[in-house]
């Protein structure tokens, strides 16, 4: 797919249509350097599947469960990424099995339609563990996760390289973090002119197994 400019994909119509689209066991995932915008991105497309804060609640209300290990949720206040209906939680020890049991508890009480895991080199091995997990690892069992709770799964990679594309957008080779993506989003920022651009790229589409 040919480049696009990060102002198009800030554009909340484009991004509603995208979020909507996300399927159940789908897992996304957003790479790039430190600062390009992953983060405000994976929040801007939770924010566009909600809708606004005045929205009347309904059952069809979505809902989206946001997990940083890195960030803590006033970053999220200071740049106006909160919004009703998207939960934050931004305990920083945090492990997958750690994410599985606070995503279910979260998902019986309040429901949840999109799950997303911010900084994924951030988990750890374990609770007790301040060995951080492969990302790859992470990413995959997150994705099973989806496939059994039937939710997408968006994660955010801080990969300097942006390394799914390499100019052509292809999807990596087993044993990368995109061998478990149904679809890669790519952030770069132009050093010359400081210009943001993203290329994506989706898997051929399979039936998720609920």
């Amino acid at each position: 797919m040919r480049d696009k400019t990060i102002g198009l994909v800030d554009d909340l119509n484009d991004l509603k249509t995208f979020a909507e689209a996300m399927k159940p066991g789908e897992l996304t995932v957003i790479s790039g350097a430190s600062g390009v915008g992953k983060t405000t991105l994976a929040l801007r497309i939770a924010q566009a599947l909600v809708g606004p804060d005045d929205a009347a609640e309904t059952e069809a209300s979505k809902r989206v469960l946001v997990f940083t290990p890195k960030h803590r949720s006033e970053f999220f206040v200071q740049k106006g990424l909160c919004r009703r209906r998207i939960y934050i939680d931004d305990y920083d020890r945090l492990d997958v099995t750690g994410i599985d049991c606070r995503t279910r508890a979260m998902r019986r009480v309040f429901g949840v339609d999109l799950l997303i895991v911010d900084s994924v080199q951030s988990l750890r091995e374990n609770s007790g563990s301040d060995t951080p997990v492969m990302a790859q690892d992470a990413a995959k069992e997150l994705r099973d996760l989806g496939i059994e709770l039937g939710i997408p799964v968006l994660v955010v990679s801080e990969r300097p390289d942006a390394p799914f594309c390499a100019g052509a957008c292809e999807l990596a080779a087993v044993g990368d973090l995109a061998s478990a993506a149904d679809v890669a989003i790519c952030l770069r920022r132009n050093a010359d002119t400081g210009k943001g651009s993203y290329c994506m790229s989706r898997k051929v589409e399979r039936p998720a197994t609920i």
